[in-house]
């Protein structure tokens, strides 16, 4: 009897083991290849009127591979799905089952709730990164701009500097030059106006020669003329003091001779 009784709870625990090792290896092919169009196809026959429980269990083995899927419009579907599998228990009177399902309904919409948030969070934190590490590759480009120019302020100080430094020279110098150019040009119209005051003098001593040697050329000219007409005047009387005495007329004669021979003279030295 013993070892009846022991035969039948050995067969018993087989037929479970194989009843489980089934449900394991339908739920294991029952989740290859589920998609958001598997999903749908349960959430129909899920509200199907006056469903029974035992298609309710085998709805809820189907569910079993999308339990851990988010996403994809996967989580408003699945959670509809648990409301209307947890009312059929609940129809079916098989509330335990209902609560069990319900359950899982609060717990998945918490778990995906806290994923939505989490990602949230996520997508807010790297926006925030980003944004930060965008900020920072801002200031320190602000800083090298900064920085580029203080250079450049410095390097145009200097330049300043040194401009005002040699624009002063410069000035000076062009001062003196300009300095010794009036001196120049002040000593050169100092001579030029004494070459003019000394050729002015001359010009009019020039002058002052030509008129007199014109003066002297009219007066010689004249005296010459004074001459000749003297000579021929004593030449033209000679004739008529002959007609006189001879004593006079040889007196006259010597007379007439000498003034001659005396204006020969002077016109032989005027012509000179």
């Amino acid at each position: 009897m013993a070892i009846v009784l022991m035969s039948t709870l050995n067969s018993s625990l087989n037929n479970m083991k194989r009843a489980i090792l089934f449900l394991f290896l339908l739920a294991g092919f029952s989740s290859f290849g589920q998609s958001p169009a598997d999903l749908a196809s349960i959430n129909s026959r899920a509200k199907v009127l006056y469903i029974k429980p035992e298609a309710i269990d085998r709805l809820m083995i189907e569910l079993r591979p999308f339990e851990t899927m988010h996403g994809n419009g996967v989580d408003s579907l699945l959670m509809d799905t648990y409301r209307v599998l947890s009312k059929g228990y609940a129809d079916n009177n098989h509330f335990r089952q209902a609560y069990d399902v319900y359950n899982k309904y609060l717990n998945y919409k918490a778990e995906s709730l806290s994923l939505s948030r989490r990602s949230t969070i996520n997508e807010k934190f790297g926006s925030i990164s980003s944004r930060s590490s965008k900020d920072q590759a801002d200031r320190l480009d602000k800083k090298n701009q900064f920085e580029q120019l203080q250079i450049d302020i410095d390097q145009l100080a200097t330049k300043r500097k040194n401009f005002r430094r040699y624009s002063t020279f410069g000035i000076v110098a062009l001062s003196i030059l300009f300095a010794a150019m009036l001196v120049r040009a002040g000593v050169r119209f100092s001579n030029l106006r004494s070459k003019i005051q000394s050729d002015r003098t001359k010009m009019k001593s020039i002058q002052r020669m030509s008129v007199l040697g014109h003066f002297a050329q009219g007066y010689k000219d004249g005296l010459l003329a004074s001459l000749t007409e003297i000579e021929n005047s004593v030449l033209a009387f000679r004739p008529i003091l002959k007609k006189s005495g001879e004593k006079q007329a040889a007196q006259a004669d010597v007379l007439a001779g000498s003034i001659s021979k005396s204006v020969q003279e002077i016109k032989s030295q005027l012509k000179k």
